[in-house]
């Protein structure tokens, strides 16, 4: 089996889980509990977030762990129906849908939504940004990294232009980053950024699915109400062994990260080296070699005639595992909506598939992906 779908899920680092699990069952006690077993489990989990703020640079008190990235995002969305009765958004065209769903549901409550567009090369056109913001802008959400091409935006510029409005304005506007794509995958100091919410999911670096984390710069009234656990933000009773197993897993992700980095580069340079070799053409086309715009495990691609998911199951079918776009999505429709927006054609849309890679991906099997999909190729030409 070749797997080239860490983008969707990262292989889990089964030792570092097992581990977890074993010192998580052994503190059974809850943390909420006064008495000692229940104090021990608190100390656990208090250290945890200790541990994952210095990881992230955040403050640990800003930090609060979740059930995943989904739920973080919605979290600090949809707090804003708390906070304001109307307002305007303004968030991407490339925003993965879990982002989007809930600026929907805001919508329908009489938020208006500017969407703005990608340029050719996936990152955003900041003219477009900066004219979007004005005394009504509440909330600006931006994808760090995007799920299904790679692209870094520019966030430093992106923040800078934000708040330079923000003085303008004399108003305050919450900036949510998605950083699923980017923790693990380039360097990421939360506090730096100066941003107001940020969203991790731990599976995207072999943690457990089930368990994610959001940073909020400050506290802010949710939806949903419960027993007061993770200071109110998030209630129910928190899965230690989970929230252990995140810890663990990020401490692995980020040691010796410049070499795992620079290994990841020279990967995926094979790949776009051999699938330009046989005729597919990558997304966007002037994606260069090591290219520091775009993450080193992510791959946008197209080849027409074939179907992206005519492709995929072709390989299936041998046994290599690769993507037709975002995994929390099952509408192809509009898993390409947001590539489209970057102005290829329909027919490349729907030829589009992803490869992503992960650190122990060698080079055979990235020999073996471009044979077999050269062999898929040859039956689909004209």
């Amino acid at each position: 089996m070749i797997y080239l779908d860490w983008a969707a899920t990262a292989i889990p680092k089964n030792k570092i889980i097992i581990e977890s699990t074993k010192e998580g069952l052994k503190l059974y006690g809850n943390p909420s509990s006064t008495h000692k077993q229940g104090v021990s489990a608190k100390n656990v989990l208090e250290n945890c977030r200790e541990r994952c703020g210095k990881l992230l640079g955040a403050e640990s008190d800003s930090l609060y762990f979740t059930s995943g990235a989904s739920e973080s995002n919605s979290i600090a969305i949809l707090s804003f129906l708390k906070r304001h009765s109307s307002g305007e958004i303004i968030t991407t065209s490339i925003e993965h849908p879990s982002v989007l769903e809930p600026i929907d549901q805001l919508k329908k409550f009489g938020y208006k939504v500017h969407i703005v567009n990608p340029k050719e090369s996936g990152l955003l056109n900041l003219k477009k940004l900066e004219k979007s913001i004005n005394t009504q802008t509440k909330l600006i959400s931006i994808i760090y990294v995007h799920n299904e091409t790679g692209v870094i935006q520019p966030i430093d510029e992106i923040i800078e232009i934000i708040r330079k409005k923000e003085l303008e304005f004399d108003r305050k506007i919450h900036i949510h980053l998605d950083g699923v794509q980017a923790v693990g995958k380039i360097p990421v100091n939360i506090e730096s950024l100066n941003v107001d919410s940020f969203s991790i999911s731990g599976h995207k670096f072999g943690a457990p699915k089930g368990i994610g984390i959001l940073y909020l710069r400050k506290s802010r009234e949710v939806l949903i109400k419960g027993g007061g656990q993770e200071r109110g933000i998030r209630p129910g009773t928190e899965n230690l062994i989970q929230i252990l197993s995140i810890t663990n897993c990020l401490e692995d992700t980020l040691i010796n990260f410049e070499n795992k980095y620079e290994e990841l580069n020279r990967v995926l340079d094979r790949v776009i080296n051999g699938v330009r070799s046989i005729g597919i053409n990558t997304i966007p086309k002037t994606r260069l070699l090591s290219d520091s715009n775009f993450v080193p495990n992510i791959l946008s691609l197209t080849a027409p005639p074939i179907g992206g998911e005519v492709l995929a199951r072709i390989l299936d079918n041998d046994d290599i595992s690769i993507s037709t776009g975002s995994a929390c999505s099952n509408n192809k429709k509009s898993t390409t909506k947001g590539i489209l927006s970057m102005g290829i054609t329909k027919d490349e849309g729907f030829s589009s598939f992803r490869i992503s890679i992960g650190i122990t991906t060698k080079d055979n099997d990235i020999d073996l992906f471009l044979e077999k999909t050269k062999v898929a190729l040859s039956k689909f030409t004209i």
